[in-house]
């Protein structure tokens, strides 16, 4: 494959070939449609916009999303959404990352998104539905504002934007360079064997790393095909998808593979169907028992993988052709890895237990706004993940625990920082502190525990209710405990980690 360095240039050397690019519904996309949906959006809603701004976008999930993220990224410094947000999490978050324009579409400019512009007193740009634009292309009905279209620089400028609870809980901003995410794309297409015969049923959100880099950028930069089912995950959706568009593979979290395989476990099928050559996992550890579910339906290889914002998706990955050992997350894939012991920094051999060190070409120096030395990196240009893990002699990974603070909802990262600022607004709570459940779907959901004030009272109910005025459905508690006193380290600093099995000893009888 052809070093990625442009990633506009890359499409339109395909478009020189009638293939289809991006299948939703009743919609296809040519890489030669997606060409003219880039020169139309250049000489309309992006024309008064300066490269190199920074732009956020809140579009429904599918074609659009995936379109226009891919016409961004060339120029722009691009931070994309969830629609789920209310105010005061998008005015948070534009504010944090120095946001200047915000474009949307008709159907989601909603009153949250607005008022949340307002806050911030940037402008907020409404286009139609990508397939609307599409459908105008084709009728002769579009016309933009201007032909005069930006040349395109011989070298990408864009970059990512996305927000990472890193080691210690509070988000820090990760800007990931055009580059970055070519290197990974590399990494994952030499992984699989990936090529222009390949369709990817792309199931991950196009807001989130994995879907970014696995879903969007690899099947298109390598020249295949990718399959959208649209906003958010149906699993139904995923089986008429399997049956109707043929996709080779698909990448996604656990909780999604869980769905498929207990959606093929009620229907008690003999054989599915499918055109499959393999299935990827990432961004939480697949537990074995839906890795062997995903194989006997399937019957394709379940491949691993470990990656994380810093590092532009992928770090290791179970491959084929090699021998990989179930509990691994497989082979390092373009990564240095050093296991350093945690209290005295010292690399580890084979075998033994530390915290994961990374160097890449594709992991960043430092978080905006923070030194590198602040970031976890150390002189050496190492990042150091906060996961426990332990190389074998034949170069595998495993990972043993994750030492961060966030909270790792189906593979959606969560600031305990963030609902713990809420909390505290309450007027019952004295304090708070938030950390990560274990659940049997999500793998971890979201807890809490408090102190109220004195002589005040709050129900557990209405607690979940007034952090659901200002955060979005996910990050409510699943559960509250209401304590006298707030567990403490010997420093007196707040311990979320294993917080759930102490507070179960104390509180509830054996």
């Amino acid at each position: 494959m052809t070093k990625l360095k442009d990633l506009h240039q890359v499409v339109k050397a395909w478009a020189q070939c009638e293939d289809v690019a991006i299948c939703q519904g009743d919609v296809s996309l040519r890489y030669k449609d997606i060409v003219a949906l880039f020169d139309y959006l250049t000489g309309d809603y992006f024309a008064d916009i300066k490269d190199g701004s920074r732009i956020a976008l809140v579009l429904p999930e599918g074609v659009s999303m995936a379109t226009v993220l891919m016409y961004s990224f060339q120029r722009y410094a691009v931070l994309p959404l969830t629609t789920r947000y209310l105010s005061e999490e998008y005015a948070s978050i534009l504010r944090d990352f120095n946001i200047e324009y915000v474009l949307s579409s008709t159907a989601l400019a909603h009153e949250e998104l607005k008022a949340a512009c307002q806050t911030v007193n940037i402008p907020l740009i409404v286009m139609p539905p990508v397939e609307a634009i599409w459908t105008s292309l084709k009728d002769g009905t579009a016309q933009p504002k201007t032909n005069q279209t930006k040349a395109l620089s011989d070298k990408a400028t864009g970059q990512l934007l996305l927000h990472t609870s890193g080691t210690t809980g509070k988000p820090k901003r990760v800007v990931l360079r055009v580059e970055q995410l070519m290197a990974s794309v590399e990494d994952i297409q030499q992984s699989y064997g990936l090529t222009s015969a390949d369709r990817s049923l792309t199931v991950m959100p196009l807001f989130h790393i994995h879907g970014i880099v696995a879903g969007l950028l690899t099947p298109l930069l390598t020249g295949g095909s990718l399959v959208l089912l649209g906003q958010g995950f149906d699993v139904v959706a995923f089986y008429e998808a399997l049956k109707r568009y043929a996709p080779t593979w698909y990448s996604a979290v656990p909780t999604m593979h869980h769905s498929i395989v207990h959606y093929a476990q009620a229907r008690h099928p003999a054989k599915i169907a499918h055109t499959l050559r393999f299935i990827r996992s990432s961004s939480m550890a697949l537990p074995q028992v839906i890795a062997d579910g995903l194989r006997q339906y399937f019957a394709v290889p379940v491949y691993q993988a470990y990656g994380m914002t810093e590092a532009a998706h992928q770090i290791a990955t179970q491959q084929k052709d090699c021998p990989n050992t179930p509990a691994s997350v497989g082979y390092l894939t373009g990564v240095t890895v050093q296991i350093r012991d945690e209290a005295t920094g010292k690399p580890l051999l084979a075998e033994a237990k530390g915290v994961i060190w990374i160097c890449s070409r594709h992991v960043i120096a430092h978080y905006e706004g923070l030194k590198p030395s602040e970031s976890g990196v150390d002189s050496a240009g190492f990042f150091n993940t906060g996961d426990i893990g332990y190389l074998s002699e034949a170069g595998e990974l495993f990972i043993v625990s994750r030492i961060k603070e966030l909270i790792n909802k189906g593979g959606e990262k969560l600031s305990p920082v963030e609902i713990e600022e809420v909390l505290l607004t309450h007027p019952a709570i004295d304090q708070a502190v938030c950390f990560a459940l274990e659940d049997a779907y999500y793998g971890e959901d979201v807890g809490a525990a408090v102190v109220l004030k004195a002589g005040k009272q709050a129900s557990e109910a209405a607690m979940r209710e007034y952090v659901g005025y200002t955060l979005s459905q996910a990050k409510i508690p699943r559960t509250i405990y209401i304590l006298d006193q707030l567990p403490k380290g010997r420093t007196g600093k707040l311990q979320r980690i294993g917080l759930e099995a102490r507070l179960k000893k104390k509180i509830v009888p054996n």
